[in-house]
């Protein structure tokens, strides 16, 4: 049990380590590129050089590119909840099971919303275009799908040890 303790008090910090990282590098470029660097938006090969690219058009992009953000904050966020209740020693309780599901849900919603929001970039991109936009195109990502199926699993574990720990606790009743 000491491990398991030692071992939620290292990746602790580490987490929260990961999402100051996570958060950087989804919110800088991002930002740098909608807002504060006009010119890397009319270098885009896709872009004509005659549009005039709207601020609307430029707040647009961000709240898109980063529709996904706070659900991955979520994801990690419930992942040092996880591991500050394993510190404390606690270990099968429905707290953490909650937060396993809570977990599951915030990586695929995340990941499946930056997984569509790309879809629509060159759509946005290409807003101001003198010939218009160009349609959404489908976009493809592995690691996207992959982290979905493992906020999939995230839950499916948090639900299986809530029913786990409901029914240990219907049965103490007997014994």
């Amino acid at each position: 049990m000491e491990n398991v303790k030692l071992t939620a008090r290292v990746l602790q910090p580490l987490f929260a380590i990961f999402a100051l990282v996570y958060l950087w590098l989804s919110v800088s470029g991002t930002i740098d590129f909608a807002l504060l660097s006009p010119e890397y938006w009319k270098a885009n090969t896709v872009v004509h050089p005659d549009a005039e690219i709207a601020t609307t058009t430029r707040f647009a992009f961000l709240g898109i590119r980063l529709l996904h953000v706070p659900f991955g904050l979520l994801a990690i966020l419930m992942a040092i909840a996880i591991m500050r209740l394993v510190q404390n020693g606690v270990l099968f309780d429905t707290r953490i099971a909650s937060r396993f599901r809570w977990a599951g849900m915030a990586v695929a919603l995340s990941s499946a919303l930056a997984w569509f929001t790309s879809s629509w970039i060159i759509t946005i991109l290409t807003w101001h275009n003198p010939q218009g936009p160009m349609p959404p195109e489908f976009y493809f990502s592995i690691e996207a799908a992959s982290l979905i199926l493992c906020g999939g699993g995230f839950y499916l574990v948090g639900w299986i040890m809530g029913e786990a720990i409901t029914l240990a606790r219907d049965n103490e009743g007997f014994v």
